[in-house]
């Protein structure tokens, strides 16, 4: 639905420039309710196509075109490694059309040891450190996949999944990758947040084999229930 303002004007020159259409279907519509309906569809959006790992494979859009990208660059265990700009550019002019800073912290993040359980990302130069420092800039970083991102494209080219047009209808992308399912939920990470935050707890290979709960809650988690709880947060790190 469009919504068109008009300016309430009493001078004729103001109302002789403003055509006059008697057959437009202009219907009132409540400013509020339609800003709660239009946000909340677009927070509905955000978080399913963009914030949420997928359960089969445990991975974001972004990171699946990261690794997909890669692959189709050929860029495997045993091959040389390739600027980030490249890869960054390929994800881009490819599979997903949005900002390139967000694509690169999204490959530099799969590249932490610190971040992942297991890094799909072999990177090679300036990644950042566990303290907080960025990484460099993507025309100086190189990277390629590991053996875990060779693991979960397993079968890709078997018609293990499905395939499907990328947002330009030139290329196709895999709706999800085909890899183990242990190995996919220990990948999950977290999560954007747009009206509700959303956020998937990592797992350990006991957790998965077991099918028991995720690990324990943070010590900072901890701290938050013994004060809702009126407890003291004494000992508590």
């Amino acid at each position: 639905m469009l919504f068109r303002v008009c300016c309430v004007s009493k001078d004729p020159w103001d109302k002789a420039l403003l055509p006059v259409r008697r057959d437009d279907n202009i219907q009132p519509v409540d400013l509020k309710a339609a800003l709660e309906e239009r946000y909340l569809a677009y927070a509905l959006s955000t978080i399913m196509h963009r914030a949420l790992p997928d359960v089969r494979d445990g991975l974001k859009p972004v990171h699946r075109r990261i690794i997909h990208a890669m692959s189709e660059m050929g860029l495997r265990p045993n091959s040389s490694f390739k600027k980030c700009a490249r890869i960054v550019g390929d994800v881009i002019g490819k599979f997903h059309p949005h900002g390139d800073q967000s694509v690169y912290d999204a490959l530099v993040r799969l590249a932490q040891d610190f971040s992942q359980r297991y890094p799909v990302v072999d990177g090679q130069g300036n990644f950042g450190n566990i303290d907080g420092d960025n990484a460099a800039a993507y025309r100086y970083t190189e990277a390629k996949m590991t053996e875990v991102a060779a693991l979960l494209l397993e079968g890709i080219d078997q018609d293990a999944v499905d395939f499907r047009p990328t947002y330009n209808e030139e290329d196709q992308e895999p709706t999800v990758l085909p890899g183990p399912s242990r190995i996919c939920w220990q990948m999950a990470p977290p999560a954007l947040r747009s009206a509700w935050p959303p956020r998937s707890r990592r797992t350990t290979p006991r957790t998965v084999r077991r099918g028991a709960a995720p690990h324990p809650p943070s010590g900072r988690e901890r701290r938050g229930s013994a004060l809702r709880s009126g407890q003291s947060a004494e000992g508590w790190h």
